[in-house]
């Protein structure tokens, strides 16, 4: 699908939901948590029942589960970094330099003026709510504190806490590898990052286009639907010429919690021409591997550390939709995609 015909889907879908916004938001809101709530019933657990120590015992007490619960997420992105090699591929051309963060007070205001009011606190407990009560108001104190912060190169240390909130996933409750956590932050950190995050994807996207062709998110007129369509006419190409297509969907084990700050740094310096500080620290552990999930820059900096992925395929093509990836080859057998697996250590492992 091209460009073009991707932006004639969008109007029509907003002729045709238009009229529909009529109906109050809470009408939304209660169906769409009606929907979410029958879909995954077990993901909202209020209360964490027995966890499992290392030797096998369980832990029944609400402070030791918690402090199991840490321990076991600061350090499984190191556990993780211990059990695989990750290689950088070598980027031959020097990228434009990121000269400078860029604060809008025009763009802090939108963000303070639009802000959810029904997300939970952070760790400094500072209400979303009283933010935008103060709208523009507090806008030149916030650009004054995040240009201080950029001019000093470093970021306020209560800005590193998070307070982590384990959400189940599947199999057994008793083990913690069975949690994700999701990082509550600060909101005014939260807010500085969304305008850090708007300077990173301009500078790799929009006006040095840094980032691999086959990673498909943070790009004007591109989609998972449009991902979705151009692989699919690939393959049915590929078998109505009477060729083999071999496909693999890949799923990263802990994705995030696996990203190593040392390298994630050196690719950001060497590929991107962005500088940055390492030091991430939660409440109680220092973590070295891992980036926040629950944070706006998240998804971009994993995104920015795995855009050489891609070019470690050298026998088949590989997609991105930000962690969603797609592996293929076509051919006369499946041989080909059999060495891609064989080959794929250059990155991975």
């Amino acid at each position: 699908m091209s460009p073009a015909l991707a932006r004639v889907q969008k109007s029509q879908k907003r002729s045709y939901f238009g009229p529909k916004k009529s109906l109050s938001l809470s009408f939304w809101n209660a169906y769409w948590n009606l929907i979410s709530n029958a879909i995954h019933s077990r993901v909202h657990m209020k209360n964490i029942g027995p966890l499992k120590r290392s030797d096998g015992s369980l832990v029944v007490a609400d402070d030791e589960k918690a402090r199991l619960m840490n321990s076991h997420f600061a350090l499984v992105g190191e556990k993780l970094g211990k059990e695989k090699c990750q290689n950088a591929m070598d980027i031959f051309d020097e990228p434009p330099p990121l000269v400078e963060i860029t604060i809008s007070s025009q763009s802090l205001g939108e963000k303070v003026n639009s802000l959810g009011t029904n997300k939970s606190l952070g760790p400094d407990s500072i209400s979303r709510k009283l933010i935008k009560l103060a709208g523009n108001a507090i806008v030149p104190s916030l650009v004054s504190l995040y240009h201080e912060s950029i001019k000093c190169r470093a970021v306020y240390s209560d800005w590193k806490i998070a307070r982590l909130t384990p959400i189940y996933k599947k199999d057994d409750e008793t083990d913690c590898g069975n949690y994700r956590p999701v990082s509550l932050l600060s909101v005014p950190s939260k807010i500085m990052e969304s305008e850090v995050n708007d300077t990173l994807v301009r500078h790799v996207l929009k006006d040095n286009n840094l980032v691999s062709n086959k990673q498909w998110a943070y790009r004007t007129d591109y989609s998972t639907e449009l991902l979705l369509t151009h692989l699919t006419e690939t393959w049915r190409t590929a078998i109505d010429s009477g060729k083999a297509v071999a496909v693999a969907f890949i799923d990263f084990k802990k994705a995030f919690d696996g990203v190593s700050h040392d390298i994630l740094e050196m690719k950001l310096n060497r590929d991107f021409g962005i500088t940055v500080l390492n030091g991430v620290k939660s409440e109680r552990s220092r973590v070295s591997f891992g980036i926040p999930q629950g944070s706006v820059l998240g998804p971009t900096l994993f995104t920015l550390f795995t855009n050489d992925l891609p070019a470690s395929v050298s026998s088949g093509y590989l997609y991105m939709y930000a962690d969603d990836t797609t592996a293929y080859c076509i051919g006369e057998t499946i041989h080909p995609f059999h060495k891609w697996r064989c080959t794929r250590k250059t990155w991975a492992e």
